[in-house]
């Protein structure tokens, strides 16, 4: 009756153990979020040296792609941060907010990318006038 007991309660001995480690579970999430930040940083870097030869390229910087690079630099900006505080989280167990540096950053990069298309359409303007 004793064995029956026990197994009603919850001991410990007749428990199903977990099918899944906790340590390979963060290690997966881990990897997942450090292939994320890396792949963002990349796109970044690639958008940025896609930007500076097109601008030295052309003769106006204001074009229609341009702004969309601006725009897709200032959207990873963005992206890193949060991204870089849930790795963080995963790898220390820890929350902690970070300086916000990229956050801010990718917000002006994506008013300057508005500022970029407001120049396309006066360059437009300026070209049909003329």
């Amino acid at each position: 009756m004793e064995g029956f007991s026990n197994a009603l309660s919850g001991s410990e001995a007749n428990a199903v153990p977990d099918t899944m480690p906790d340590s390979f579970l963060m290690s997966t999430l881990y990897l997942i979020f450090a292939a994320a930040f890396i792949t963002i940083m990349i796109i970044a870097i690639v958008s940025c040296l896609r930007l500076l030869m097109s601008i030295r390229r052309d003769e106006s910087p204001f074009t229609e792609r341009n702004g969309g690079k601006i725009r897709t630099i200032g959207i990873a900006f963005m992206l890193l941060e949060p991204v870089q505080i849930t790795l963080m989280l995963v790898q220390s167990g820890e929350f902690s907010v970070g300086s916000g540096i990229m956050f801010s950053a990718g917000i002006v990069m994506y008013c300057i990318s508005l500022v970029f298309r407001y120049g396309c359409e006066l360059q437009q303007e300026t070209d049909e006038t003329l």
